[in-house]
């Protein structure tokens, strides 16, 4: 469960902006005015539970570099095509919508296309779909916070080397860190969810149904913790 803060300043925080190019471009830039304001949007640290800010002290310390490889990766059979089990499969991701104050989202630069993507990756035979969630989020996004307590629901769809299903969770952000492992190839920034929906609209469509279910549960305006 989520509340209603009057929001709270990270120590930790670095919001990036680009270079304007192709579709990076399409939801602007953050300006150094800006900045001062996004601090704000934040919730605050003391909504996390024990065990959440624990968790969270886990990935902050221990994570220092991406998960690499798909040794441990999750699969699972797709029976869409008729043919015997195992032939074909599908990977299993997971990730978050990394969720502020002010019905505000966080997405990150795609390390392969100049795009803006949510924060996901590969769910391993080792962690939770949660801990999947909350690893990949740190890694790609430098976030930390509150997971929703159930994930949206799931997407399929192909990519060039996969066909892929997607789970994803709101994650209420209480914390951006100005070091994560991938902070050396992806940016940041942060949107409102209606400006969201529109830029998936043409250049990332998987999401659309994610962030759509988001807006209508209105996941972004959390009221209770």
């Amino acid at each position: 469960m989520i509340a209603d803060y009057q929001g709270k300043e990270s120590k930790k925080f670095a919001m990036e902006s680009i270079d304007s190019n192709q579709e990076l471009s399409e939801i602007g830039e953050t300006s150094q005015d800006d900045k001062g304001h996004l601090l704000s949007l934040c919730f605050e640290m003391s909504a996390l539970s024990q065990e959440e800010g624990m968790n969270n002290d886990i990935l902050r310390n221990s994570c220092v570099e991406s998960r690499v490889g798909r040794d441990k990766q999750r699969y699972e059979d797709d029976h869409s095509t008729g043919e015997k089990l195992g032939s074909n499969r599908i990977r299993l991701l997971s990730g978050c919508v990394p969720i502020f104050r002010n019905n505000h989202i966080m997405m990150i630069s795609s390390s392969r296309k100049k795009q803006w993507i949510l924060p996901k990756g590969g769910w391993e035979r080792d962690e939770s779909l949660e801990k999947a969630a909350q690893r990949e989020s740190f890694e790609e996004a430098g976030v930390l916070g509150i997971l929703g307590s159930s994930p949206l629901a799931s997407v399929v769809y192909e990519s060039k080397s996969n066909k892929n299903r997607l789970h994803m969770f709101p994650l209420y952000v209480t914390s951006v860190e100005e070091r994560w492992p991938e902070a050396g190839r992806r940016k940041r920034k942060l949107i409102h969810i209606d400006e969201a929906i529109n830029y998936v609209k043409r250049f990332r469509p998987e999401y659309l149904s994610i962030l759509e279910e988001l807006k209508r549960r209105r996941l972004t305006e959390p009221q209770k913790l």
